[in-house]
């Protein structure tokens, strides 16, 4: 069955589609604005480069997993619930290959020579093969031989995201003028618990800090989906005051400046085979991925783990990334919590399949043993409703439409091979010396 069988739009880029024709033209201005004027209604969607499978708004959030992770009906079932949980969020080591990607010591300061070295854009034979060749459209995306962007978009990128000043009530009845950021909304995160907790399907959500920011693409920039991710990692550690966060005074740092950082890291030796496997970045439209993201960090003294999840005999590849995702988030919350929300101190997780990467804020166990990850996905703004809610108390929200945006299910992950993951260490870990 097609997409045109089910009455969906479709991209005439790139395979996309969605039951929403609105969803598919604000996909068509995002992903390629290159192409924005060539839209047309087509009836079929032509696979032009297999890397530009943007995850947009594909319903992901009907997924089950093999048991149930977490049943709330009655008292009787919640011991039981807690012991399955429990046992179904400490996965077999084999689930995770981190030795495959991180530094072993998780030392700040180990060069990629001392690791073994897949790349950030998933490819099963570059997971297999530690060669250094030049990557491809495939890894890099439809931009992987360009030398330098067009004039245009350099300048736009350099003005950076217009800012808007504007006059609220506080809820202690006295005005304050705040400063909103286009592409960036705050506070998302506590909307999404509200919404979880409305929404009767779910039966226990475990959420990241709230202090990290939903951070988009701006109209006609392209696919830089790899630094608006590191941009929301940043704002987290900028909310927090984590450490790192004096190397980011101030704004976030630009895509333009990333690269510097990227190009910078590469030099003091953190994952330098990128440099060989891109032709460098600086001033161009080449996707990056996770090592490019841990290697800025490193190269800061920002301890991070990457690791990278694939099939085993066992379970397929989107099981195992639950699984650990569940494990993540449950490890900071005692095996004894009742609460439905659980809204934790942990930093957001970096999270990267075949031709996109999105950042992971929490994980729903839903009725039937369902489950989902909840992510920011720079591909889309967040919703206008969302944007009003973080600043009013809206009570008659429609959960589970509101919701579709951030649940990413096994329809969805089944889809691809192999993951990545980028994790900061949470609060109270002392970085090594």
């Amino acid at each position: 069955m097609d997409a045109q069988s089910i009455g969906c739009s479709t991209c005439p880029f790139c395979p996309f589609f969605d039951l929403s024709s609105g969803f598919v033209l604000q996909h068509v201005q995002y992903c390629h604005p290159e192409n924005e004027s060539r839209l047309e209604p087509t009836k079929s969607s032509p696979q032009v480069i297999e890397s530009m499978s943007f995850s947009g708004h594909a319903d992901g959030s009907d997924g089950q997993l093999p048991g149930s992770l977490y049943h709330a009906d009655n008292t009787a079932n919640l011991e039981e619930s807690v012991r399955t949980i429990a046992q179904y969020t400490h996965p077999p080591q084999p689930h995770v290959n981190s030795e495959d990607f991180r530094n072993k010591s998780t030392s700040s300061h180990t060069s990629r020579n001392d690791q073994m070295e897949p790349s950030s854009r998933i490819n099963s034979k570059r997971v297999l093969n530690r060669s250094t060749e030049r990557l491809g459209l495939s890894e890099l995306g439809p931009y992987a031989h360009e030398k330098k962007m067009p004039s245009w978009l350099l300048r736009m990128l350099n003005k950076g995201n217009p800012t808007t000043q504007v006059n609220r009530i506080s809820p202690d009845g006295k005005l304050s003028r705040h400063s909103i950021i286009e592409n960036e909304t705050p506070n998302v995160v506590p909307v999404l618990a509200r919404l979880c907790k409305q929404d009767k399907s779910v039966q226990r959500v475990f959420l990241c800090s709230t202090h990290v920011h939903h951070i988009s693409k701006t109209p006609r920039e392209g696919s830089f989906c790899g630094y608006r991710n590191i941009q929301m990692l940043v704002s987290y550690m900028q909310e927090t005051r984590d450490r790192g966060n004096d190397y980011f005074p101030g704004a976030l740092p630009t895509i333009l400046q990333l690269q510097d950082m990227i190009e910078r890291a590469w030099d003091m030796g953190y994952n330098s085979v990128g440099r060989a496997e891109t032709g460098g970045i600086k001033g161009t439209r080449k996707y990056i991925g996770t090592s490019e993201a841990q290697a800025l960090f490193l190269s800061l003294g920002i301890q991070c783990e990457a690791s990278s999840i694939g099939k085993t005999e066992e379970m397929p590849a989107h099981t195992a990334l639950l699984s650990h995702i569940a494990a993540y988030f449950k490890s900071a919350s005692p095996l004894n919590e009742v609460e439905k929300v659980v809204l934790t101190d942990l930093p957001p997780v970096y999270f990267q399949h075949h031709g996109h990467s999105m950042t992971i804020v929490g994980f729903e166990a839903r009725d039937q043993g369902n489950a989902n990850i909840l992510v920011f996905d720079p591909t889309f703004q967040a919703p206008s409703v969302i944007k009003h809610a973080t600043t009013t108390n809206i009570k008659k929200l429609d959960p589970t439409r509101i919701l579709k945006g951030y649940r990413k299910g096994i329809n969805y992950l089944r889809k691809y091979q192999a993951f990545e993951l980028l994790k900061l260490y949470p609060p109270g870990i002392p970085p090594e010396s």
